[in-house]
């Protein structure tokens, strides 16, 4: 339901705003401010990346809706009025 998927985004995304806070505070408690301006600022990207990788892949492994579908196969044209109008 959609109170249930609300409830589901707000509540993910309080929790990467705590864990990415937590990891910051990690960092720069553990070390120096020459070493974070020297490489520890990469380290965030690097923890990032097999999350990331993980969406992509369930993205495109998702299915489209029927209809999304529909909507894309009654289109004659291709380009920015089409996905404008299955936008819609």
């Amino acid at each position: 339901s959609l109170g249930i998927a609300m409830g589901f985004l707000a509540v993910s995304s309080n929790v990467g705003f705590l864990l990415a806070s937590l990891i910051a505070a990690t960092l720069d408690s553990a070390l120096s401010g020459d070493q974070m301006a020297d490489w520890g600022y990469r380290i965030p990207f690097f923890l990032a990346l097999l999350p990331g990788m993980l969406l992509i892949r369930s993205a495109h492994a998702m299915e489209d809706t029927p209809v999304f579908k529909h909507k894309v196969d009654g289109e004659s044209n291709s380009g920015w009025a089409s996905q404008r109008e299955v936008m819609r």
